[in-house]
């Protein structure tokens, strides 16, 4: 009985994280197997209260719809494709999302293409943090 409780928890605590938290829904989806869901442009609304009740504030940025560093352990020619179709809006999503801009810089830039090289220079970078250790 207690393992099923335990489980039982468990399965709750993700299932609202999933509910308040998109990125983490996404990720839970993608483990799980599961198609990835519809987003309901309704949800979206940053002005609206959401479960908590809580507002979240106008120039809060959606969640990012992908994970650069991920996606740059299969090569890079595939996160540029992943980047080549998206607005420079949800490119900047993806480097707020991701603390990809320390200095507030690239926010501001307004070429496209500028913002997916820094997005996949920082991708390279971070993949590669730590392989110093590795080599001998």
């Amino acid at each position: 009985m207690e393992l099923r409780k335990a489980l039982q928890d468990f399965a709750k605590v993700a299932a609202d994280e999933a509910e308040r938290n998109p990125a983490f829904e996404l990720r839970l989806r993608k483990a799980l197997g599961l198609p990835e869901a519809a987003v309901d442009p309704a949800d979206q609304d940053s002005t609206k209260p959401g479960k908590s009740g809580v507002r979240r504030h106008k120039s809060r940025r959606t969640p990012p719809i992908l994970d650069p560093v991920e996606l740059i352990l299969h090569g890079e020619p595939l996160l540029r494709e992943r980047l080549d179709p998206l607005t420079v809006e949800q490119l900047k999503d993806i480097v707020a999302g991701h603390g990809m801009d320390p200095s507030k810089l690239v926010m501001r830039w307004k070429s496209r293409d500028r913002i997916a090289n820094h997005i996949v220079q920082m991708a390279i970078s971070r993949s590669q943090k730590g392989n110093v250790f590795l080599h001998r």
